[in-house]
């Protein structure tokens, strides 16, 4: 049975943002990683062994679902009855930390591609008949696997402490790191594999190191964890197996799709990964565990969930434990990537990629995308490529009037170096939210969300939770120095202010059924001068 291995990172000065650099490639003196011990050495020693410290972990935890209130129930109808912790609600901003073992080689095609993304490069790298992208061959060579980025993945500028810095400078109120995709590699100390950052490089707990400095922070610690893997090794009768996940062969949790075991070939795919008789059973399940045990998340971000059910995904089976260890204690938050009966029906959130909701949800939800559109570090990434800081603030503005969170992809390289593109918008961001995040955090969705303004743009409504004040958000300067905003009801006796500005503005109203009112912005004020570089935010007291 593997040994849990205990590991404290040494001090060591991390610069998180030195631009980007030259063209990923196979370095000079380029070596194979071989790991110490092979999947068929596994299987031998240590699989009988994980698999029975699976089955008490599963006990375990069967044990606090049935005392707690939250049930794994294939309806749905208990964990229906969770509710998203207002902190969550108040948050608005988030980033989602798109940082692996991808990271090394950082390609993906240009534009919008959902299955072809920089964070999938390590399964695409094989396509179908089992040779690689003509991309992989050119720049890194026929004879290197997916493994050799292993040890290329040297987080070697990546300082934990001075990310939650720059967190708190751009404004962020919780962070979910990419834990696991679908190479399997994870990024904490997991007692079910050695495959994971502390037995194989960098030799660091690396969420260990940011949940601690996030926490000092006040940030609230994400996990996201794609459910399915390229491939997995399988004991089936004693024989070792590999089960495969494509989207063209959709496996069966009790049984996968399930080819021979090829050592030449798996051995240098999968490393570190020991074999086990169910997947799910016996290492989804209790290395989740392992994780809420330990490590205490405050959100479960589940992904490439959509081959089965909740139920069969064993994923409403997780979250119940994840939500009655919870229970009475702290506010958790999971989203709704359960299974294929799940999204947009069920979870504390939903999930959105690359689309505003339209409509205001009942439901709160969460859009979460790049920059650009480059799920990875990608190394062709640049101006050209990624929406600007003020589009960036925009989108911000709507998802949040329209009763949702952003969370924004931040794209290290596999050094943890964060390009200067990415970091200049993070920082334009935070600027904003300095002026302005009065309007956003702590807000509800106003009654009207937006409205036609007399400047032909849209001008966006967000309001205090407690429903005292309106923020008027208005993205364009008005030439005449006068807005015109409908539905407004402000109190006559109380003051209208720009954020930012400190003298009180001008106003009057008409009354009627759909009242407006006019605000003359301050005399002289200008695009130039005044307190933020675009989205300004007007905020009245309602009536």
């Amino acid at each position: 049975m593997k040994t849990k291995l205990l590991f404290a990172a040494a001090g060591f000065h991390a610069i998180l943002s030195m631009g980007q650099g030259p063209q990923p490639c196979r370095p000079e003196n380029f070596e194979s990683f071989r790991f110490s011990y092979s999947t068929e050495q596994l299987a031998k020693n240590s699989s009988a062994g994980i698999m029975k410290k699976a089955a008490e972990a599963r006990s375990q935890m069967e044990e606090v679902i049935k005392k707690g209130p939250y049930k794994p129930d294939g309806n749905y109808n208990k964990l229906d009855r969770h509710h998203l912790p207002e902190w969550f609600k108040d948050a608005k901003f988030g980033v989602f930390l798109d940082w692996g073992i991808w990271s090394v080689p950082g390609y993906g095609r240009q534009g919008y591609h959902g299955n072809y993304y920089p964070d999938t490069y390590l399964g695409y790298m094989y396509n179908n008949d089992g040779t690689k992208m003509d991309y992989h061959k050119k720049y890194w060579g026929e004879d290197f696997e997916r493994d050799d980025f292993i040890p290329l993945f040297t987080a070697s500028r990546f300082n934990a402490e001075e990310f939650a810095q720059w967190c708190v400078k751009w404004g962020v109120k919780y962070v979910v790191p990419f834990c696991k995709h679908g190479d399997g590699f994870c990024i904490w100390n997991n007692s079910y594999t050695f495959r994971d950052a502390v037995d194989m490089p960098p030799h660091r707990d690396l969420l260990g190191e940011m949940y601690n400095a996030f926490r000092r922070y006040g940030i609230k610690c994400g996990f996201y964890y794609t459910v399915y893997e390229f491939e997995y090794p399988l004991l089936a009768k004693g024989n070792l197996y590999v089960g495969n996940v494509t989207a063209q062969n959709a496996p069966d949790p009790s049984r996968q799709e399930m080819t021979p075991f090829d050592p030449r070939k798996h051995n240098r795919r999968m490393s570190g990964k020991i074999p086990v008789e169910n997947y799910l059973t016996d290492y989804f399940v209790p290395s989740l565990k392992e994780v809420i045990d330990v490590y205490d998340p405050d959100i479960l971000w589940f992904d490439n969930e959509w081959y089965n059910t909740g139920e069969k995904n064993k994923t409403i089976f997780v979250t119940s434990y994840f939500y009655n260890k919870a229970e009475g204690r702290k506010e958790v938050a999971v989203n709704d990537r359960f299974g294929t009966d799940s999204r947009e029906l069920h979870g504390d959130f939903y999930t959105s990629e690359y689309h505003v909701i339209i409509e205001n949800r009942d439901h709160y939800w969460e859009e979460n995308r790049p920059m650009g559109y480059s799920y990875g570090y990608n190394w062709e990434d640049n101006d050209s490529s990624m929406l600007s800081a003020e589009r960036l603030i925009e989108m911000l503005v709507r998802v949040v009037a329209r009763n949702g969170n952003l969370l924004l992809m931040v794209c290290p390289d596999g050094e943890g170096r964060i390009p200067a593109e990415q970091l200049a918008r993070m920082n334009e961001m935070g600027n904003w939210l300095k002026v302005n995040g009065e309007a956003i955090y702590n807000t509800r969705p106003a009654p009207k969300a937006c409205d036609e303004s007399n400047i032909g743009d849209h001008i966006w409504y967000t309001q205090s939770k407690d429903g005292k004040y309106t923020y008027v958000h208005f993205f364009e300067w008005p030439s005449k120095g006068f807005l015109i905003f409908k539905n407004a009801r402000p109190k006559w006796e109380k003051k209208t202010y720009l954020l930012g500005c400190d003298t009180p503005l001008v106003w009057w109203a008409t009354e009627g059924k759909e009242p407006y009112m006019y605000v003359e912005l301050p005399h002289g004020m200008t695009e130039k001068t005044a307190p933020c570089k675009y989205a300004w935010v007007i905020k009245y007291e309602n009536w």
